[in-house]
């Protein structure tokens, strides 16, 4: 579904719970064709390699596939594949059959595409950088509610009341019906880091969570009584499901449970009601394990820096307001908030934990050379005048540099540091941040 001192340091209390138009770097989607614009294009998966591409699949209209690659040089991401057809010029009797509503899709390491289309609930696999389909391993008899696959093979789809589950990239698949008075359409799955298969159910009034090892033997644990919407674990232990309590006039209150005994145990940790009418929590996920983010209709977010025990609501100025719910991935030390019809946001995950005030406060610091060997010059910063403190991480948050400066017309200070990756925050009257590479 994405969202930029050299005496002894005094203890700070830091707060980076906040996300807002100054952190958020906006990362619009191009086409080539300019009749695709971007608030008609939705983004299903995100995938970033080690070599650094990064790659987004999307859908135009819930019509057909496209493809994205980030060009870093200038922060856009640039369109690759589009289905190769015309959509608005091309008779629609005359459409192929793959534009049948791609409804959820997975990119892997070796740059192919799981793809799940919604009508027909078939599975293909598209290789993005040959461009070519492979055959059609499953073609159940209702719509697919969801589907996910993960590298190591194991898969999952809920279709009408069944559950199927693979171990080997759907080559083979099991399935089974779940019985239970919920359709498994409407569900929530997820495959745990112990691949243990996992269902949200929704069962008269309350939410149950469905684990089973082997996708045929299923167990039931009591969550709580709200409907879910998703599911999160940070490990075999630690876990959320999101969703909302139902309430007169299909409002409802937004709410968080987790589990700390990988599902056997739930808590409420959220539900709250907030203004204008709540419709629940869509998406969560935590940065470094300690910080969460969780979404409700778009522009609405709740925050935590206790590995999710709290959160606090905050608004996205930035965007506009709509009942389209916005989803969340962390890929590559970047969260990305997915937008329906807007595009991505994006943040970059380490400023989470270093920031003295909350991070909408800071500005962009301009500074060059960037990267940088020794000597770093502050420019066309002539507005920033006085006394600040200079803290700056390395990526792994440690504060390596912490003093007291007095900027005039600009500054520079010598870095004498290991290479690497670092961020500069400087802290008065106003605050600002910068990312440098040390050569």
């Amino acid at each position: 579904m994405k969202y930029l001192l050299l005496f002894i340091a005094i203890p700070t209390i830091l707060f980076s719970q906040q996300w807002d138009n100054r952190k958020w770097e906006t990362l619009e989607l191009y086409s080539k064709n300019e009749k695709l614009v971007m608030r008609d294009r939705v983004i299903l998966d995100i995938k970033c390699y080690e070599d650094g591409d990064c790659y987004a699949v999307g859908t135009y209209q819930a019509l057909y596939l496209e493809v994205f690659k980030y060009d870093y040089s200038n922060n856009i991401w640039q369109l690759i594949y589009d289905g190769n057809w015309d959509a608005f010029n091309t008779p629609e009797e005359e459409w192929p059959d793959i534009i049948d509503q791609p409804m959820s899709a997975n990119i892997l390491s070796d740059t192919t595409i799981f793809i799940y289309y919604y009508n027909t609930a078939m599975i293909n696999i598209f290789n993005f950088i040959t461009e070519e389909y492979d055959t059609t391993h499953y073609e159940p008899a209702y719509p697919f509610g969801d589907a996910i696959l993960e590298e190591n093979g194991y898969g999952m789809a809920s279709v009408g009341n069944f559950v199927y589950t693979t171990t080997n990239n759907w080559v083979d698949y099991k399935y089974k019906d779940i019985e239970f008075p919920s359709s498994a359409y409407n569900v929530p799955i997820k495959i745990l880091y112990d691949n243990r298969f996992t269902i949200a159910d929704y069962d008269h009034g309350k939410c149950y969570f469905t684990v089973s090892s082997d996708g045929l033997e299923w167990e039931r644990f009591l969550v709580g009584e709200f409907y879910p919407n998703s599911i999160y674990f940070i490990d075999k232990n630690i876990g959320f499901i999101t969703g909302g309590v139902i309430n007169a006039g299909d409002s409802k209150d937004d709410a968080i449970y987790k589990t700390t005994d990988g599902g056997n145990s739930w808590y409420e940790v959220l539900n709250q009601y907030n203004q204008p009418a709540s419709w629940g929590i869509y998406d969560i996920v935590m940065v470094k394990d300690q910080y969460g983010i969780a979404t409700s209709k778009t522009g609405l977010v709740y925050n935590s820096t206790d590995q999710g025990e709290t959160w606090e609501f905050d608004i996205l100025n930035q965007v506009e307001k709509s009942i389209f719910p916005s989803y969340l991935m962390s890929e590559n030390k970047t969260c990305y908030m997915i937008l329906p019809k807007q595009g991505l946001l994006s943040y970059d995950e380490n400023l989470f934990g270093i920031t003295s005030v909350p991070v909408y406060n800071y500005k962009s610091l301009s500074v060059y050379p960037n990267p940088v060997e020794s000597e770093l010059n502050f420019y066309d910063n002539y507005s920033i005048q006085g006394l600040y403190n200079l803290r700056i991480f390395s990526a792994d948050s440690k504060l390596v540099i912490d003093k007291k400066v007095f900027i005039e017309n600009g500054f520079k200070i010598n870095l004498d540091l290991p290479s690497g990756t670092y961020y500069i925050l400087l802290e008065g009257d106003e605050y600002f941040y910068s990312k440098i590479i040390k050569e």
